[in-house]
């Protein structure tokens, strides 16, 4: 982990905004769901008893190992955004880059439906 507290907050950015881009592909039709299954086994496997990783890695690596969770996460969000669709993806970014420049709310967040109206204060 860095010790810039800029870069720690960085890296933090970062993967919020791969979590709201995947999401957001996630979510979306016109990626192939086979792709939308990489995502699904990552979250899979880190609630699996089973962590093969661990235990291949454990003997070379020692207690490094304790963030092989975190590294699948990253690891099958990068592979699910490289495997989608160029133009979905640039699409999605542009949204999340200009909700974020813009400081408006996602819009593809449902936030329901929206009453505008008077009111009037009675004594």
């Amino acid at each position: 982990m860095p010790e810039d507290p800029d870069e720690r907050v960085g890296l933090i950015r970062s993967l919020i905004d791969r979590l709201q881009l995947a999401w957001r592909l996630f979510q979306d039709g016109r990626v192939n769901l086979g792709l939308k299954l990489i995502p699904l086994l990552s979250v899979v496997y880190i609630f699996s008893p089973l962590d093969i990783l661990s235990e291949v890695l454990f003997p070379v690596l020692g207690p490094l190992v304790i963030a092989d969770d975190l590294t699948i996460i990253v690891a099958g969000l990068t592979l699910f955004i490289q495997s989608a669709p160029t133009d979905v993806v640039t699409e999605h970014l542009r949204a999340i880059r200009s909700r974020l420049t813009s400081g408006e709310a996602d819009p593809s967040a449902d936030v329901g439906e929206v009453v505008d109206v008077d009111a009037e204060v009675l004594d």
